[in-house]
């Protein structure tokens, strides 16, 4: 996101923007399989807990990057 100092590198930028999408997209994928393990073995309820609201968490981290670069594809979209 360096690009953004000056926004001379508007195709680097986007492309990065891409790239975080990708990643919420791999998050999202991965949250699904954590959890499906998780709850496959866990015995232990205190500890499902607890590690399901890791994961979500960290998934929510991702989502959130996400909407930053939909922010920032919005702002390039309008100075084109």
């Amino acid at each position: 996101m360096n690009g953004l100092r000056n926004l001379k590198e508007l195709e680097q930028i986007k492309t990065a923007c891409a790239g975080i999408n990708k990643f919420e997209h791999e998050a999202d994928d991965c949250l699904r399989s954590a959890l499906e393990t998780l709850f496959e073995r866990g015995n232990d309820a205190r500890q499902l807990i607890i590690w399901k609201e890791i994961y979500e968490s960290l998934e929510s981290t991702t989502g959130r990057c996400s909407d930053v670069a939909g922010a920032i594809e919005g702002i390039l979209l309008e100075k084109d």
